[in-house]
């Protein structure tokens, strides 16, 4: 096999073995994604982080005959609900609800599927988790690793609120940023109400009392251990100095109450008004993973010292120090509890170069783009798979996104599919042939180390699914073997694109969803219908309805690294049917070249590389104008229909004058 085509980093290596019939060790996973709060509805900036990764992985693992189950649950306990409750003049209740329910139908539309997504005020769970949180808090103070501590803190009488949480606004006491609530955005830092500088009320309250109240933190005392098992982790090093720098700052306490009206009360002390001490929404993270675990079939609690289930929670930087301190610190603490085994996160998403917000509508929400446009569910997770922000603050460009979908989605892949689905013969349907079988064994051996942890890397698995439509174009596998072609493309696209997949497994009669067990078996394949497309050209007026006010056409923009998207493919060339003659008319001869082609585009007002190579050139142009510099001093006008022909080693360079794309299309030969 030939490996060089799938490279992995030095510490991914690994032996590859046959992985088609030979005996698998079936593992046990729970996948956690990070908790929203349901007072707003779920955008791409959610989707792109937390709740992709583990949808992704889930449908890796069970395709490669593990189990595995996502679980999680809104935050009803998150203060901010009070401020959409605040807002909306409806009872936080209704508020948690309400949106409960659109969260659940954003991750339906993005076909992010759990096996359970609770509701903890549901009466089904309310008991459970209320309990669970209380008894979380009582087996860390059992072990001792509990303090009460007095601080300060502002109160307003009139509306007989502490300011904290949402309520609180200021500047960050680390780096001086805007900041709110116990956390900063701008450097990822937590901190106490106390250390806000320039505190005020964000609902304008201004008969503020600086009072006294008397809170309960975890106390981390050997926080060695801590760092120890989070470097066995293996997480990106930005997290562990969150958490560094936070322990030595805040001497090894991580918050586990705080005062308000709206949670799970803890213990009976008396504050003013209707006030009490309630367990603080991000110690309540674990409680709630715990509950998760409850529900993991089989019997087993992950969570038990003795589990051999593998725990994994995704969330974002924001929340380093509540999972990396808060939960972890929890677990370690007591002797009753595993802690989770890996830990997956990523940085913030934005739209167009602003982050993502709810409170200011700057947001594409999830089930809209899929249930309002033509842009297919498996397009958003291919275009969010590949432009992830697991490593770095990433953009979403409805530019791109439309690039991406219309010149290899639709172009590269879905053509292919159909034309690969017109050569099957099903009464023909050979073995897969040996190289094929090892290539994509090798495939699906770099695909997964890829995904799995310690170190996931979204955008770098989808270079083996583009290098294997690659590798079966160029060695025209799509028409030689094109029932093993459908079956690898389902097999390797599903945990990204799973729609599209599951929809080509069924064509081919295979039972289930995409897997290892059933790929090479062969049935009969009933073909009696066109396969659907899967991918639709996108323009930006189709995405309109999904899109918000703070976005225009003129707003949004290409973040590739040229302003010229280039779409190279090999044509698939049929004696007879495709082919470049060069004629002599003196000699009156000819001669059949062997030729290669593309696909190119061009911005209005933008530029192409400049060109010059060893080979004779064609170009077609399908749309559009534009200025065609030829030898660095010839300028010729083009237009749609227009063909222009380039000798050898002459330069040449196109510029778009015209206020629509400008597409062309390139053949090209060697003399």
């Amino acid at each position: 096999m030939n490996t060089a085509e799938y490279p992995i980093e030095p510490d991914k290596i690994f032996c590859f073995m046959r992985i088609f019939g030979s005996p698998q060790v079936r593992r046990k996973y729970l996948l956690i994604p990070a908790m929203p709060t349901p007072n707003g509805r779920l955008h791409l900036g959610h989707m792109g982080g937390p709740f992709l990764k583990m949808d992704i992985l889930a449908r890796l693992y069970r395709r490669n005959g593990h189990q595995a189950e996502v679980m999680s649950a809104s935050d009803v306990y998150e203060s901010y609900t009070l401020m959409k409750s605040f807002r909306t003049h409806l009872p936080v209740k209704t508020v948690c609800n309400d949106f409960h329910e659109l969260i659940v139908k954003d991750l339906s539309a993005m076909m992010v599927e759990c096996s359970h997504y609770f509701n903890p005020l549901e009466e089904t769970f309310r008991t459970t988790v209320d309990d669970t949180y209380r008894d979380t808090l009582e087996k860390i103070t059992a072990a001792g690793a509990v303090v009460k501590r007095t601080e300060k803190v502002l109160y307003s009488p009139s509306a007989d609120k502490y300011i904290v949480g949402t309520w609180l606004k200021g500047k960050c006491p680390h780096c001086h940023s805007d900041a709110g609530s116990y956390l900063c955005e701008a450097c990822g830092m937590q901190f106490n109400p106390e250390d806000v500088l320039e505190p005020a009320a964000v609902t304008g309250e201004t008969d503020l009392e600086e009072v006294t109240v008397d809170s309960f933190f975890l106390k981390i005392t050997q926080p060695e251990a801590l760092i120890a098992h989070i470097q066995k982790m293996g997480v990106p090093d930005i997290n562990l100095e969150i958490v560094q720098r936070y322990l030595t700052h805040y001497n090894n306490e991580v918050r586990l109450t705080n005062p308000g009206k709206w949670g799970v009360k803890w213990q009976d002390d008396i504050w003013r008004g209707e006030n009490y001490n309630v367990v603080f929404p991000y110690s309540g993270l674990l409680s709630l993973s715990r509950v998760c675990g409850g529900l993991y079939p089989g019997g087993q609690h992950p969570f038990s010292k003795d589990s051999d289930v593998i725990t994994i929670a995704s969330f974002g930087i924001d929340s380093t120090i509540p999972w990396f301190a808060g939960v972890l610190g929890s677990c370690l603490a007591t002797d009753e509890l595993k802690p989770f085994d890996y830990f997956l996160t990523n940085h913030f998403y934005r739209l167009e170069g602003s982050k993502f917000s709810t409170s200011r509508l700057h947001a594409i929400w999830a089930a809209d783009i899929v249930n309002k446009t033509k842009a297919s569910v498996d397009a958003v997770r291919y275009y969010l798979t590949k432009n992830n922000p697991e490593f770095e603050e990433k953009d979403f460009f409805v530019q791109d996104f439309i690039s991406l979908n219309n010149h290899f989605l639709v172009e590269r892949l879905n053509n292919q599919i159909e034309k690969c689905w017109h050569y099957l013969e099903p009464a023909e349907v050979q073995p897969i042939s040996d190289s094929l079988l090892r290539a994509l064994e090798a495939a699906l051996e770099t695909q997964s180390a890829y995904l799995e942890p310690p170190r996931q890397q979204l955008a770098e698995s989808l270079t083996v699914f583009d290098s294997w439509v690659k590798r079966l174009t160029d060695k025209n596998i799509w028409k030689q073997q094109p029932y093993w072609a459908l079956k690898s493309i389902a097999l390797l696209a599903y945990p990204v694109m799973p729609k599209m997949s599951q929809a080509l497994w069924t064509a081919l009669s295979a039972a289930g969803a995409p897997s290892l067990e059933g790929f090479l078996a062969i049935e009969p394949v009933v073909k009696n219908a066109s396969l659907p497309r899967f991918f639709e050209v996108l323009t930006y007026e189709d995405l309109l309805p999904c899109l918000p006010a703070t976005l225009t056409q003129a707003t949004t923009q290409s973040q590739t690294s040229s302003k010229i998207l280039l779409d190279f493919m090999e044509p698939e060339v049929e004696a007879g049917i495709m082919e470049v003659r060069e004629v002599n008319l003196i000699n009156n001869d000819e001669r059949i070249a062997p030729f290669k082609a593309s696909r190119f585009e061009v911005y209005p007002g933008q530029q192409s590389p400049l060109d010059i190579h060893e080979v004779r050139e064609c170009w077609f142009v399908s749309q559009g104008k534009g200025e065609v510099i030829y030898n660095g001093t010839e300028v010729v006008p083009v237009s749609s229909g227009d063909v222009l022909y380039f000798e050898s080693n002459q330069s040449h360079q196109v510029t778009n004058t015209g206020e629509d794309q400008l597409i062309i299309f390139s053949v090209w030969w060697k003399e």
